[in-house]
This record gives structure tokens, C-alpha cells and sequence, in this order.
């Protein structure tokens, strides 16, 4: 589809292929070299466990994908105990 095909090309334009996430009071924080967003609590409509990675989406058919591996328990847990499907 042209929405696929947009957002390889996004990801083939990063000079390294990665983002940093923060999980806060204000929300989930994401940043990589192509920007920077804040998606607050209360955007987050469901969030779909994955055996590595958790899918939360805040909005129609707009969602980050945070992987798991290395992330603390402590964040893990909060995401269970706030989010719908955490």
C-alpha cells in the first residue's frame, strides 16, 4: 500500500534506524532523528501485548510499537496497571 511504501521510506531516510522512548507522568515520550512526539496518558486507547514488544495506540489506526527487551519492570508494570491491555 502507499502507506507502507511511505513509512519504509521514512525508516530507510534515518541515519540510524532506532528511537529512544521515556515513559512519564506526561505520557510516553518517543524521539528518534526524523522528530520527536509526546503521546499523553489519556490519548492511549488500547495497548496489545506482544511476546517481545507492546503495540499502543492512541488514535484510528495510529499506534507505536515500544519493544520490551531491556525495558525495567518497573516500567513494564506501569503500563500493566494504567493502560487498557497494558
Amino acid at each position: 500500500t502507499a502507506q507502507t511504501r511511505h513509512l519504509l521510506g521514512r525508516l530507510h531516510r534515518m541515519r540510524a534506524p532506532e528511537a529512544r522512548f521515556v515513559l512519564d507522568q506526561r505520557g510516553v515520550f518517543v524521539a528518534s532523528d526524523l522528530g520527536e512526539t509526546l503521546i499523553p496518558w489519556d490519548r492511549i486507547t488500547e495497548v496489545w501485548r506482544r511476546p517481545e514488544s507492546r503495540m499502543i495506540f492512541f488514535g484510528p489506526s495510529q499506534f507505536i510499537t515500544l519493544p520490551t527487551r531491556g525495558v525495567p519492570e518497573e516500567a513494564l508494570g506501569y503500563l500493566r496497571r494504567n493502560l487498557p491491555g497494558g
